[in-house]
């Protein structure tokens, strides 16, 4: 039987002091559940049951939330005489926890969001993000988002569980969302036919009763997002921070996609003239180069017959200038023939094809056999049994061009060597040649791959400054690299770098 009760028992259990003390507890409540009973029934075998959080059914169906503790009380003489019964309604704190639980889960769902809008680079998907987002952030029953156009409101999207007004525009001084924009601020309408504001007409055919909007972009506002509710609604403080927070990112969003659609064009603009430029370029060297072949040969022709008619009677000097200007016209001869070739270079489309690289590579080197043994040239080739798919076009330009230099700087040396080696990686194929020749400077490394450029004189070693000029554009085409090691005296090392692609 009860023989005290506190204040505080009294209070949440709703009873009475004078209708519980001296009666047993079934008594009281004769309809306690079964659990109860033999928590009890533990607690006078001197067992302690106690719960941190326990859910407790009233006669009119509604739910307290309790933390509880029963252990038995003890007679002097150490026998158990009935039992403590500790409780503590804790519904405060339950509320508390279940809304740290929301915001967490609103945070999340804020967090996403954000992530999501930092990322797209289209306002239909911003659009989509946050009508969704708004909505599942409040709790609400349907979200807009709305944009500023000229003297309206353009009603953009929507997620609502009725439609709305997707696709509609309103005068900017005549709706609710026109008068956010105007004052630069949000606004809570717990009920929107107490609001002067509301156009009565626009809001009757629809769920709404409460509504919540946020600017997008605050300090100049671009647009607003609307939350509405079916029933009379006012969010929390914290709530509509959370919603403006999200008008901030999607804010942020539209400006970067403004931003990049604007450098998109600039580029696209920028490619445009660079392309247009270009083709002038290639189209002005071929012509150039073509049109001057015509006059080279009348002059090549004519000093050759000069030369095959009159070469007897010329005195020495006249027979000298006359080679001099025969010279000259095969080396500008050699000259157009590279540019048109250069020119011709940047006009091809490469293509992917599968290549047998140790086969290939013997053959590029056979026509050279003239030259090699005129100069005395010892050839290895260190290339494994592989295949590489790239432009066979692109890689024998490289290649020709690199065996071409090591012959010629080599060709005086004492023993001269040239060396051909293959190394691979993940992601690239690596060709080499090598060279125990004149060498050069590495602080002219840029400039011999740059078109005219020549570190020696065309008497000590001819050629006409275009060679790897066209090895680099080609390798650029290719989405290649080409680059050299080099010391004056000790030879040079041409590297050619392919990316490796393992299907055609």
């Amino acid at each position: 039987n009860y023989v005290y009760v506190s204040q505080r028992y009294l209070t949440d259990y709703r009873v009475k002091e004078k209708d519980i003390i001296g009666k047993h507890h079934y008594e009281v409540f004769p309809d306690l559940p079964e659990k109860w009973r033999k928590v009890h029934q533990k607690a006078l075998r001197g067992i302690v049951s106690k719960a941190d959080e326990d859910k407790y059914i009233r006669d009119d169906g509604s739910i307290d939330w309790t933390r509880w503790e029963c252990r038995p009380w003890y007679e002097a003489n150490g026998s158990i005489g009935g039992i403590i019964v500790y409780t503590e309604v804790i519904n405060e704190q339950k509320r508390k926890e279940e809304e740290i639980k929301k915001l967490n889960q609103r945070l999340k769902i804020l967090i996403e969001s954000i992530q999501q809008l930092s990322a797209v680079q289209s306002l239909e998907k911003v659009q989509d993000i946050v009508v969704k987002s708004a909505r599942k952030l409040i709790g609400a029953d349907g979200a807009t988002l709305v944009f500023r156009e000229n003297d309206h409101c353009y009603y953009m999207n929507e997620d609502a569980i009725q439609p709305l007004w997707k696709g509609k525009r309103f005068p900017v001084n005549e709706c609710i969302s026109g008068w956010v924009m105007q004052n630069k601020k949000s606004v809570v309408i717990e009920d929107i036919y107490s609001d002067e504001r509301i156009l009565r007409e626009v809001y009757n055919p629809t769920f709404i009763k409460s509504l919540a909007m946020v600017p997008v972009n605050i300090n100049e506002p671009i647009g607003v997002i609307g939350n509405y509710w079916k029933k009379k609604h006012t969010p929390t403080e914290t709530e509509m921070q959370l919603l403006q927070t999200l008008a901030d990112a999607a804010a942020r969003a539209i400006e970067n996609i403004n931003l990049y659609a604007e450098l998109e064009d600039r580029v696209k603009q920028r490619t445009e003239q660079l392309q247009a430029v270009n083709k002038e370029l290639e189209t002005f060297t071929y012509s150039v180069s073509h049109d001057l072949k015509a006059p080279l040969r009348g002059i090549d022709g004519y000093s050759k017959l000069l030369l095959d008619e009159y070469g007897d009677s010329l005195d020495e000097d006249a027979a000298h200038f006359i080679k001099t200007i025969r010279s000259s016209t095969l080396q500008m001869n050699q000259l157009i023939e590279d540019l048109l070739s250069y020119s011709r270079l940047e006009r091809s489309h490469f293509k992917q094809e599968k290549i047998a690289l140790k086969s290939f590579v013997k053959t590029l080197v056979s026509n050279f056999g003239e030259e090699i043994k005129k100069c005395g040239v010892q050839v290895k080739i260190n290339i494994p049994e592989v295949d590489i798919v790239t432009d066979s076009t692109g890689l024998s330009i490289a290649l020709r061009n690199f065996m071409e230099n090591a012959i010629k700087f080599t060709c005086k040396s004492r023993n001269p060597e040239i060396e051909i080696g293959f190394d691979e990686n993940p992601d690239y194929w690596i060709m080499s040649v090598k060279d125990n020749g004149v060498g050069f400077d590495m602080k002219y490394h840029e400039r011999i791959f740059e078109i005219f450029q020549r570190l020696h004189r065309a008497e000590d070693f001819p050629g006409t400054g275009i060679g790897l000029a066209m090895v680099a554009k080609a390798l650029q085409r290719m989405n290649g690299k080409a680059w050299a090691e080099s010391k004056p005296g000790h030879g040079s090392t041409f590297f050619i770098e392919l990316p490796k692609i393992k299907t055609i």
